[in-house]
């Protein structure tokens, strides 16, 4: 069963050091430039995402990333589950905690995945401070 891969986790972004250090210079990583913040995607496209704001300062679209690293001496691996904002982080929980979710985020992934490392970029609509269901935008797998 696909939720059987995800073990032990850690949750948040910029209000989370461990999960920072532990995401940044990855392929979808978390940035900030004076105050702005926005999921960032390394290499030749260099793809950013940003929250959508309304002018009620309301969050109307967010993102999170669903990371899971495996450490390759012992076959154990942490998962992180980050938005930009909270609800960014409630879609990324949503995918991580999905069995149905997770089978269709990595239905076009390499057949080895379950032994590499997995990046889920995701997205979500909010509606009265309220997250909507999860929807993939992208996915790495190295």
């Amino acid at each position: 069963m696909l939720h059987t891969i995800w073990a032990g986790s850690v949750i948040g972004a910029f209000s989370n050091r461990w999960s920072m250090e532990m995401t940044s210079g990855l392929h979808f990583a978390f940035a900030e430039d004076h105050g702005v913040f926005r999921i960032q995607e390394q290499g030749p496209t260099g793809r950013s995402w940003y929250a959508d704001i309304d002018r009620n300062s309301a969050i109307v679209e967010d993102f999170g990333i669903v990371t899971r690293l495996v450490n390759s001496g012992t076959g154990q691996f942490v998962v992180t589950v980050a938005g930009i904002t909270s609800a960014g982080s409630e879609a990324a929980a949503d995918i991580a905690s999905s069995p149905d979710g997770l089978a269709k985020a990595l239905h076009n992934a390499p057949s080895d995945w379950k032994r590499k490392n997995v990046q889920i970029l995701v997205k979500t609509t909010v509606s009265d401070s309220v997250a909507g269901p999860a929807q993939v935008v992208a996915i790495y797998v190295w």
